[in-house]
């Protein structure tokens, strides 16, 4: 398996976690679709009330391992609280070693890449310097140190790491806030890092952050360029439910200007022949993966989604009856159909009319 397989496979359990992530409920909302049995937990606010629902990283990282050991097409191992192979100073004391919420070895054993989770609110995770210390600010502002380790901890070989961070609501200000601490982590490095001025390979792992911000129900996959102190937006997740009144337009309002990024698009809810429309005009020649396995519609119409060329992977549900002709002409996509249709079967990926 390549390296870029591996990366691949890798990226597909983020992915695929953190849509599991999104749909967590909490204690006080116990009814689930998604078949999980992990849910948030509820602590009590300034009243006394048990109403508020505790979100950490620690879920993320139960269902990406539990995807992880289901999946019967990876063949890493993992360990967890990974310690690090340099030794650090982000206090100014003595140096010491770190610790990655995971890594993933080959077969052998070797480190493959290592991932950091985080998970703050929106009040907390942004750039302002009025915000108090508490416990939620330092995770901010420990960004920069799990940069420096994701960057720079590996002196022998190049990997490719990822930092999966989790808002409960939206921050326009984070790709600024990723800037700043990209840029403290390159004046950092040489001063926290034992030795770091003594190498003499100047190896720098790659990093990806994937950003999931949950009110939205939208993942965010990010390339980061440390030279530059910048990042950039690679693709966009979405999971929409849409009703009579919201139609997906307005569903997909806040990615208007980056709908050419949105690669995999989850529906649920109301599908009509104007949100296939909006797909085909907008959507058809970058859109990789539409998931309506949750959706309710009975008709997928006359070249409804023939625009939609870049299409790899399309799910349909069990209410379709019916597909019109050359509705997903000129796209190549691997078809995944809910048994219980009564019309129609995927064979081998293709669309096929039960008889």
């Amino acid at each position: 398996m390549t390296n870029k397989e591996e990366e691949k496979m890798v990226e597909e359990l983020i992915i695929k976690s953190l849509i599991e992530f999104c749909e967590l409920k909490s204690e006080h909302c116990l009814y689930s679709e998604n078949g999980n049995k992990l849910i948030f937990p509820n602590y009590q606010d300034g009243n006394g009330n048990n109403t508020k629902v505790r979100i950490s990283e620690q879920e993320a990282k139960i269902l990406f391992i539990k995807l992880f050991e289901t999946d019967m097409d990876v063949k890493f191992h993992y360990s967890v609280e990974t310690p690090t192979k340099s030794k650090y100073s982000f206090t100014g004391k003595n140096h010491r070693s770190g610790r990655f919420d995971m890594c993933i070895h080959d077969k052998d054993g070797h480190r493959e890449c290592l991932i950091e989770f985080k998970a703050l609110n929106k009040n907390t995770d942004n750039d302002e310097d009025n915000v108090e210390n508490n416990d939620e600010n330092k995770k901010q502002k420990s960004y920069a140190d799990d940069f420096v380790k994701l960057l720079f901890d590996d002196d022998k070989k190049i990997l490719t790491n990822y930092f999966i961070h989790i808002l409960d609501k939206p921050n326009d200000n984070i790709e600024n806030v990723y800037k700043k601490k990209l840029k403290e982590a390159e004046k950092k490095r040489n001063k926290v890092i034992k030795d770091f001025d003594t190498r003499k390979n100047g190896i720098q792992s790659n990093l990806k952050i994937f950003l999931c911000i949950m009110e939205k129900k939208k993942i965010i996959k990010y390339d980061v360029f440390f030279d530059e102190n910048s990042v950039s937006i690679k693709e966009i997740i979405v999971m929409v439910n849409l009703t009579q009144e919201l139609r997906l337009e307005q569903a997909l309002a806040d990615v208007k200007e980056d709908l050419e990024k949105v690669t995999q698009l989850i529906v649920k809810g109301m599908l009509t022949d104007e949100d296939f429309k909006y797909i085909g005009k907008n959507m058809g020649k970058t859109l990789q993966k539409l998931d309506m396995s949750d959706a309710m519609v009975t008709e997928i119409g006359k070249y409804a989604f023939s625009d939609c060329i870049g299409l790899t992977t399309v799910y349909i549900p069990r209410s379709v009856l019916i597909i019109g002709e050359n509705a997903f002409k000129d796209c190549s996509a691997f078809f995944v159909i809910n048994p219980d249709n009564p019309n129609y079967a995927s064979e081998n990926g293709e669309l096929k009319i039960k008889t």
